[in-house]
């Protein structure tokens, strides 16, 4: 589907096909700051790799994406210059470095920071020694 809804709460609340684009994922988590939604992981079965593994056997950093909600445009928040923007929403104070990609995870917006935990990465999981 490449279609994403939102729904209007003003007047009279309607579901409104608004957005085109975006990144496709499942299990991801999202958090709200200002005029702006952050995705944050997950995984997406269009890609080449089985749908079952994509997630579990990447060590990788998390990607993160936003929407800006007045523009209603999507953006990759990682340059292909290797500029990492990730770093300036997440509080370096509770990551040494940017956590690696995961699925089923929660975050929270808190103070315009966003705390993330938890979630499922099979090749650096909770239960992993890298990860104590």
């Amino acid at each position: 589907m490449s279609t994403r809804n939102k729904l209007d709460l003003d007047a009279k609340p309607a579901w409104v096909t608004a957005v085109d684009g975006g990144p496709r994922r499942v299990n991801h988590a999202s958090a709200a700051i200002e005029d702006r939604v952050y995705l944050f992981g997950g995984y997406c079965s269009l890609d080449s790799t089985p749908y079952s593994e994509q997630a579990t056997r990447t060590v990788t950093t998390i990607d993160v994406f936003c929407l800006h909600s007045t523009t209603m445009r999507w953006k990759k928040l990682r340059d292909n210059d290797g500029t990492d923007k990730v770093k300036n929403i997440i509080d370096r104070n509770s990551f040494k470095d940017t956590p690696y990609m995961r699925y089923g995870h929660a975050v929270t917006p808190y103070n315009d920071k966003v705390y993330l935990w938890g979630g499922r990465n099979d090749q650096y999981g909770p239960g992993k020694e890298e990860n104590k």
